[in-house]
């Protein structure tokens, strides 16, 4: 192992300063699985971490240089342009040559130090797997991976707990324990069901007018209800009791003291067991996520976590947890409102939609390429401030630039025209690179609506502003090749260091994205004026627009999913983007459209001014209410 590991990270090693993609990918995770089976788990996450993002990494590197050099040319200094433009410290965090990828498992957490501690970030990485490496392309979807699921809290005490997850389970240290045979075992995997699921509904609606009104909802329907199915046997069957590392610090005070009672409680008849710290945090989660898991996945986790205890202990302590249940059940813990969570998704499951799991529903999260580039963003947006912001007075929209999208224009520029805001645009236009590249440069909040990601009217630029590509699969990212990283145009925004990008894993329609444009702008901007105040309301094309605008505005969320804010709540959110999406993705109709919207990078805030306007208009609401 030491061999292995000085021949990738070692001082004259070429792999480690420039290492190809899947090569590198396989040693790391090979050299993970076996310091995690001798209990290096901190030094096996790092190496996981390391799998994430290789090639962007490059990406990033050389564009990094490239910057560099064309400054260095016009000014003839470069040191003076790397002081000016970025700080060393995004170049570092980068890089393969790191002092934080020096120090191994250490410098995992010499990141979580330097990170918020609010924040929470998952990493899900999958085992290694030598079919999948000698041929990806047949493996990439007929079997779920099994997958490493790294917790990291990020602040001056970090803590870090670690899981393995197998869809089969190979250990027998119980009786459900078994190794199934592969006869045996279900005939699609859940990647073939989620990759048929969107199949089918990009079929429906390029077909769209071809099918009868009511065949056509029918189908639409059916596609929600398949996914629904399909996240809940995910939450259920593959990821089972460890769905629980999934959930984000509390944020009230008050019910972080009710979870510690809780959990103090569970604790009391267990006075002879001596709970290492590790343990403990495992508790705590448990306890958090009820009454969300069930006995057996109950009895997983501590088995995992506790492998040398005797089954009595185990079982003793499954008592006291079933013990507190009546009260889970009626706080309901894993509802409470919670700090955003950042997740790193390995390459083989970035297209799920791992925010709508029916457990984390409603929770804040955001999607990063990896821990590289979280501490590359927050060093970029967040020099003098704990949090990233950006002034949402200072707009700009590009609306239909093609100009085959006349109902989105006639929808959405309305409502932008009516904010207080006057933000500032082009609509039914296009747009050249270099123009919008010039027009970006005063605005902090870009809002694009039409086809696609809008890649080829915009330039690769470093660029300290909030993004919304509100298209199909806006931020879809595809394989050049099987066994390469994807790439996709929301990592052109990372690259240039934005703090954060919202879009869509895959197609849906244009009404229903710019249903949830106007509720997403609408909760994080704060309400527009009322839409019948408007000259809009004069012809009869403008009732109809102020019925779209109305329904938009006006759409509420599925109360059942996660607790109603409070007014103190409201007051704490202050302009937050990641919780504004929470809510309007439930502004369409349909599931799968919800499903479909994500978000990249860290979590951004509206500046303080500009946030006031929100909460006042949030506020006023509840009031009403």
């Amino acid at each position: 192992m030491d061999r292995v590991m000085g021949g990738i990270f070692g001082r004259d090693s070429r792999l480690g300063s420039c290492p190809p993609v899947s090569v590198y990918d396989d040693l790391c995770k090979a050299a993970a699985d076996e310091l995690f089976s001798i209990g290096k788990d901190l030094d096996g996450i790092f190496l996981l971490s390391e799998t994430h993002a290789v090639y962007l990494r490059h990406k990033a590197d050389t564009y990094l240089n490239h910057l560099s050099r064309v400054a260095s040319r016009d000014s003839g200094s470069e040191t003076n342009y790397r002081s000016n433009i970025f700080d060393e410290k995004i170049r570092s965090a980068i890089c393969f040559r790191s002092l934080s990828s020096s120090a191994k498992g250490e410098g995992i957490k010499m990141r979580l130090k330097e990170l918020p501690q609010e924040w929470t970030i998952v990493q899900v990485t999958s085992a290694f797997d030598l079919q999948f490496s000698i041929n990806p392309e047949k493996y990439r979807l007929c079997c779920p991976p099994s997958l490493y699921i790294s917790r990291m809290e990020c602040g001056p005490n970090p803590n870090v707990l670690l899981s393995r997850v197998d869809l089969y389970p190979q250990s027998k240290s119980s009786s459900e324990e078994i190794l199934i045979p592969k006869s045996l075992r279900v005939t699609k995997s859940f990647l073939e069901e989620l990759n048929d699921i969107i199949t089918d509904q990009n079929k429906v609606l390029a077909a769209g007018k071809k099918f009868q009104n009511k065949e056509y909802w029918l189908k639409r329907a059916e596609h929600n209800q398949r996914m629904k199915v399909l996240l809940g046997s995910i939450e259920s069957q593959w990821l089972r009791g460890w769905k629980s590392l999934f959930l984000g610090k509390l944020v009230n005070p008050e019910d972080v003291k009710k979870l510690e009672e809780i959990v103090e409680e569970m604790l009391s008849p267990l006075v002879y067991i001596d709970f290492s710290a590790r343990t403990r945090s495992y508790l705590a989660l448990i306890i958090g996520a009820m009454p969300n898991l069930d006995p057996r996945e109950i009895h997983r986790i501590l088995c995992y976590v506790l492998p040398d205890s005797p089954q009595q202990e185990i079982f003793d302590i499954m008592d006291a947890i079933e013990g507190v249940r009546e009260k889970c059940t009626e706080l309901k813990p894993c509802k409470w409102m919670r700090h955003p969570v950042i997740l790193i998704l390995d390459k083989r499951i970035g297209e799920v939609p791992w925010e709508m799991l029916p457990m984390l529903e409603g929770h804040p999260y955001s999607r990063a390429p990896s821990i590289h580039f979280i501490h590359a963003l927050y060093f970029e947006n967040c020099k003098n401030e704990e949090r990233a912001s950006v002034a949402t007075s200072r707009g700009y929209y590009v609306v239909n630039p093609d100009g085959t999208l006349p109902d989105c224009e006639e929808r959405v520029v309305p409502y932008l025209e009516r904010r207080p805001e006057k933000w500032s645009g082009k609509k039914g236009v296009g747009i050249t690179p270099a123009e919008f590249t010039e027009a970006i440069k005063d605005h902090e909040v870009v809002l694009y609506s039409g086809h696609g990601s809008g890649e080829k009217y915009m330039h690769q630029v470093k660029w300290k502003g909030a993004m919304f590509l509100m298209g199909c699969s806006s931020v879809s990212t595809h394989r050049l090749a099987a066994h390469l990283d994807p790439w996709g145009a929301v990592y052109k925004r990372i690259i240039g260091l934005s703090p954060s990008t919202i879009g869509m894993l895959w197609p849906v329609t244009s009404q229903e994205c710019d249903t949830m444009t106007i509720k997403l702008l609408d909760l994080w901007l704060g309400s527009a004026p009322d839409v019948e105040d408007s000259k809009e309301a004069e012809d009869s094309q403008g009732k109809k627009l102020i019925k779209f605008a109305s329904r938009a505005q006006n759409a509420k969320w599925n109360a059942a999913t996660v607790k109603t804010f409070s007014p103190n709540e409201l007051s704490s959110i202050k302009g937050d983007l990641l919780r504004s999406m929470t809510e309007a993705r439930y502004a369409p109709s349909q599931f799968m459209t919800s499903a479909a919207m994500v978000a990249y990078g860290i979590p951004v805030y509206a500046s303080k001014a500009d946030s006031l306007s929100a909460i006042t208009s949030q506020l006023s609401k509840v009031a009403l209410k």
